[in-house]
């Protein structure tokens, strides 16, 4: 019966990972086609955007920006993009 339950969840957890695993290259391959990245640590070579306002916030090719810059930004055009929002 352990046994069972443990062959179980490896059998769920290996499916999650294999789903993750292809959504992120799907998300790749969007991201290249579309030109930019809104993710922080996403290819470098692209634009990067910020994922609320579209804005451009680095350069292709430029340093990654820090976790605490990176955050500021999303929070700032978060809140910009929530006022702009009808209700």
């Amino acid at each position: 019966m352990f046994t069972d339950l443990l062959l179980g969840l490896l059998l769920v957890s290996g499916l999650a990972l294999m789903v993750l695993i292809n959504w992120a290259g799907f998300r790749e391959d969007a991201e290249k086609k579309a030109g930019y990245t809104t993710i922080r640590l996403g290819n470098r070579k692209l634009m990067q955007r910020d994922p609320y306002m579209g804005r451009m916030i680095r350069l292709a090719g430029a340093d990654y920006l820090d976790r605490q810059h990176f955050a500021e930004i999303l929070e700032r055009t978060k809140a910009e993009a929530e006022k702009q929002q009808p209700l």
